[in-house]
């Protein structure tokens, strides 16, 4: 897996994060004529999605947020706080949804990891509401693939190393 820096240009066949997508491989670079101007584009398929293409303005790379995928050392960390890490559940539904809609938006991938935590915990005691639902497979669908993508494997896979880390 080629590493580049944050605001080089990607190849073809790198991988690199989404961030309403989560990992991503680079299927290709592109022009499209959009408004009377050509513009470069990359060609973008989720890791969690490989039926999806996304294209992505070469030239707004940092406006975007595209970057590099976690080395495996951090996905391993990430999994391994949250084995560790205590719960702290909002009850009051209208908290936990803005709380979780701001992990979401703007969220470290411990965030977002703790908050699968809690929703995972939580969904084996009782129901989880629409809501919860909906967080926890944004959540899952950005993290899982950015540490499938720095672990080299499936999305399945990764769901599962998480499944076992939240059940300690």
């Amino acid at each position: 897996m080629r590493k580049k820096e944050a605001y080089s240009i990607y190849q073809a066949g790198d991988i690199v994060v989404h961030p309403s997508h989560g990992g991503c491989v680079v299927r290709e670079i592109c022009d499209r004529e959009f408004r009377g101007e050509t513009r470069r584009y990359y060609v973008l398929v989720p890791k969690s999605e490989p039926h999806t293409t996304i294209l992505d303005p070469v030239e707004s790379v940092q406006q975007i947020g595209l970057h590099d995928v976690m080395t495996p050392e951090q996905a391993d960390q990430i999994l391994t706080f949250v084995s560790t890490a205590q719960l702290h559940w909002i009850t009051d539904n209208s908290k936990r949804r803005n709380a979780y809609t701001e992990t979401i938006k703007f969220g470290s991938l411990t965030d977002m990891a703790m908050m699968i935590k809690e929703l995972l915990v939580h969904g084996r005691q009782a129901p989880l509401n629409q809501h919860d639902k909906t967080m926890l497979r944004c959540a899952q669908k950005k993290l899982l693939s950015e540490i499938a993508l720095a672990k080299e494997i499936d999305f399945d896979s990764a769901l599962e190393l998480m499944n076992r880390a939240t059940a300690s």
